[in-house]
């Protein structure tokens, strides 16, 4: 009985952590500027690592054109065909996360959140264990580029 017991609280402790960890592929980095002043951050710091910058859209401004409304939302598409080249060759179907992006936002609460997915999640979700070391490298620098914008 008592270990059927301790089995139980053990699920109904640990199998929420895991799951939650399973589920969670965003990463979001609080920005102590504005969405505006975060984008200008964010892609100084890109160009100024040599990375491409391959778009920046406005998604308020869109919906704006379309008579709606949406708070303060822009997505920074960005890369490094050498990295992105690697992960395709590993599995190819990588080309769907790639260039990488950036979602800065403003959030309810008036605050700047800049979001991005987890690199780690590619691991799971493509065949991609010959380049673990490039994911960490990415997600390094996706840390890295964020907490420079957000300073």
């Amino acid at each position: 009985m008592r270990v059927t017991k301790l089995l139980i609280i053990t699920y109904l402790f640990i199998w929420p952590l895991w799951a939650v960890g399973q589920g969670n592929t965003m990463i979001e980095v609080k920005s102590k500027h504005s969405v505006r002043e975060t984008v200008t951050k964010l892609k100084e710091t890109i160009e100024s690592k040599g990375l491409n910058l391959f778009a920046v859209i406005d998604h308020a401004a869109a919906a704006d054109k379309s008579g709606l409304d949406l708070r303060p939302t822009t997505l920074v598409i960005f890369g490094n065909p050498k990295v992105g080249t690697l992960l395709m060759q590993a599995d190819q179907k990588m080309g769907i996360e790639l260039p990488l992006k950036f979602l800065i936002r403003e959030t309810e609460a008036g605050g700047t959140v800049i979001s991005y997915k987890d690199p780690e999640t590619y691991l799971r979700d493509y065949d991609l264990a010959e380049r673990a070391e490039v994911i960490a490298n990415v997600r390094k620098a996706l840390a890295g580029l964020s907490s420079a914008a957000s300073q």
